[in-house]
């Protein structure tokens, strides 16, 4: 018998120990062979021959554009307008300038409430879930194989790669450092998806002995009025409970709030404090800000996204992005204990 002269996938597969399937994906690029892997097969078919634009294979970056999906994970809340909403809009262009470099593509998807499965495409090396994924489309991403990394508040896990902040932690250091200041009373009109600032809060009131008072603790639907949160203000003026300090969701509201304090001769900063999550950047009014940073956790969200890529078999990261505090005037600044590190 004559000696074989045509090296085929059957020969690369035996000689890497691997399965003629594991050859073929590593021939088509797919993302879910690991680092190892697909080295050893890229090594085998060099030392035999195989192909000559294996060394396009080994540095595929040179020769074919990284696609990733940026999935936008709605609630009920911000189903209409998550588009639109200046932290989501944030976190995108904090992905695609790290990205930007690589020249790579980014595609925006939009899921619905109670959307628990997605269709990557063929091309696609990675997805970014943003916001609030459930539990069931987290699983179903991970068993894709694909390179995946959340992106979002108050949310931890030691199975997924994840960029996250600590709003406990941060509401907990705000509050101490107000308690320090002299404070003893707060009055919290939020709204339901900040629970975890109020625990923060709570959690401080409670190992300084301050005495709670569960009316002064108002949790409200996103989509309240803001005639309904002056409603509020109005009750606890009526009944001389205004508190030092009053914690809101969001700027505009606490704009609202100001001028209801001003009418009735309330001064703000010095009878009340305000304080609430978001900056108001059309605002003159005095408050107190806990402020994320949305774009840098798209920044870094999208640096651990390229290593998941390079190193798919790396354990996941979780990484926190500490809030600051904020004084808007007067001007000064406070940062809390940063609490960057791994869940």
């Amino acid at each position: 018998m004559g000696k074989k002269l045509t090296v085929n996938m059957f020969d690369i597969a035996k000689a890497s120990g691997v399965s003629q399937t594991t050859v073929s994906r590593v021939l088509r690029q797919n993302p879910n062979v690991s680092h190892a892997t697909r080295n050893q097969v890229l090594e085998s078919m060099r030392k035999l021959g195989y192909m000559s634009n294996v060394t396009s294979l080994l540095y595929p970056s040179q020769t074919r554009t990284k696609q990733f999906l940026i999935c936008l994970c709605a609630s009920k809340e911000n189903e209409s307008s998550i588009l639109e909403l200046p932290y989501f809009q944030e976190i995108i262009s904090g992905i695609r300038e790290a990205l930007k470099e690589f020249s790579a593509v980014c595609r925006i998807e939009l899921l619905l409430t109670g959307t628990n499965t997605i269709t990557p495409q063929p091309k696609d090396d990675g997805i970014f879930l943003v916001g609030i994924p459930s539990q069931e489309l987290c699983n179903n991403v991970r068993k894709s194989g694909i390179p995946c990394v959340i992106i979002s508040d108050d949310l931890y896990s030691d199975t997924d790669e994840m960029v996250t902040v600590n709003n406990y932690y941060s509401c907990r250091s705000c509050c101490q450092k107000m308690i320090a200041e002299g404070i003893r009373s707060f009055g919290f009109l939020l709204a339901d998806l900040h629970t975890e600032h109020l625990d923060g809060f709570l959690g401080e009131m409670f190992r300084n002995g301050i005495p709670l008072n569960k009316d002064m603790i108002r949790i409200m639907p996103s989509t309240r009025l803001e005639a309904e949160y002056m409603a509020i203000l109005q009750e606890w003026r009526q009944k001389n409970k205004m508190p030092q300090v009053l914690v809101t969701s969001y700027g505009p509201i606490a704009n609202c709030i100001q001028n209801f304090l001003a009418y009735h001769s309330i001064h703000v900063p010095e009878d009340v404090r305000i304080l609430c999550f978001t900056q108001y950047e059309f605002s003159t009014f005095q408050y107190s800000v806990i402020e994320s940073h949305p774009k840098q956790m798209g920044v870094v969200g999208a640096k651990q996204m390229l290593h998941k890529c390079e190193h798919p078999d790396s354990p996941p990261l979780s990484t926190v992005i500490p809030n600051t505090f904020q004084e808007i005037f007067p001007q000064t600044t406070f940062s809390p204990e940063s609490v960057n590190g791994k869940k």
